[in-house]
């Protein structure tokens, strides 16, 4: 095993971010690992979106990310991507707006929901 060292640390790793609402929600506890890591590789993908100004008409932020390339970053094959993106619909994590025509379907990330938080969870988090 090599330690990570101060140097990766400058040298600016990258990491996913996963909210931690994630894990500590009643509501999202029951959601599988792997749609919690997808949700967070796809708020990675922000910063291209916005680099790129895919930015709609009322202001939110889409991006296109295909299943094969969804599957390619899990390691993982087109149903089990479906599967996940299911999932994070049903969290309202996920909305998709068909392009038509062969195009990719736009994606939405929805934001987490911190309103499930039990009260004294609320107050860690502030």
């Amino acid at each position: 095993m090599k330690r990570i060292s101060l140097e990766q640390v400058i040298n600016g790793e990258r990491f996913f971010r996963v909210p931690k609402v994630l894990f500590e929600s009643d509501f999202y506890k029951k959601m599988s690992s792997d749609s919690k890591l997808l949700y967070a590789i796809l708020k990675d993908r922000f910063d291209l979106s916005l680099k790129n100004n895919w930015i709609d008409d009322d202001g939110n932020i889409y991006f296109i990310f295909t299943v094969a390339e969804i599957g390619e970053m899990l390691g993982c094959g087109k149903d089990k991507v479906i599967k996940l993106k299911r999932e994070l619909k049903k969290y309202d994590l996920l909305e998709e707006v068909r392009q038509g025509l062969n195009k990719p379907n736009l994606i939405y990330l929805g934001a987490v929901s911190y309103t499930h938080l039990r009260a004294h969870e609320t107050l860690r988090h502030l």
